[in-house]
């Protein structure tokens, strides 16, 4: 199953096109839990012009949270915008690219990696959280709230297993 990407490395990618306010709000893009705070693996949301990786490892405490900076996503809403994220297991690496991020660079809407380390403060995420639960699409879980607002195209999640034709590597930039 491609959604549950316990213990591997796994990518996440899709086009967004932004609608409505960017406030500094969690707004839930794609999930992976029953709205709960039990049975959670992982969510993707959006925070103003942040993207947040959340990954649990079985309740909502113990949580690794990898963000962007809050410039990351363009200022409007009327672009789209392909983002891709990246986890390396062994590393505890995300990497977070937007429209293809051509390298590490001082430009905002390029890539961003943020490491394990900046992203469990109290070091208490150990490893993710294999749940039975559905792949939510903007909402979170069962609850249908605090939901993207826009639109989704093209959501590919994949995990990095050596099975399926697929490597066990993570991407890189220039596959991004």
């Amino acid at each position: 199953n491609s959604m549950e990407n316990v213990n591997t490395n796994f990518t996440i990618s899709f086009w967004m096109l932004k609608k409505g306010s960017l406030t500094n709000n969690v707004r839930y893009v794609l999930t992976k839990d029953d709205g709960g705070s039990t049975n959670v693996e992982y969510q993707v949301a959006t925070y103003g012009r942040a993207i947040r990786l959340y990954l649990y490892d079985g309740a909502t405490a113990n949580e690794a949270l990898y963000t962007t900076n809050q410039s990351f996503l363009a200022n409007n809403t009327t672009a789209w915008e392909h983002i891709t994220i990246t986890f390396e297991k062994s590393t505890g690496l995300v990497t977070f690219h937007r429209n293809g991020g051509s390298a590490l660079t001082s430009v905002a809407d390029d890539t961003q990696t943020w490491s394990a380390a900046f992203a469990d403060l109290d070091s208490d995420f150990d490893n993710m959280h294999n749940t039975s639960t559905n792949l939510g699409i903007s909402n979170q879980g069962t609850l249908g709230t605090d939901g993207f607002k826009g639109h989704l195209a093209h959501v590919v999640i994949f995990k990095h297993d050596g099975q399926s034709g697929i490597g066990t590597s993570v991407l890189t930039v220039s596959q991004v």
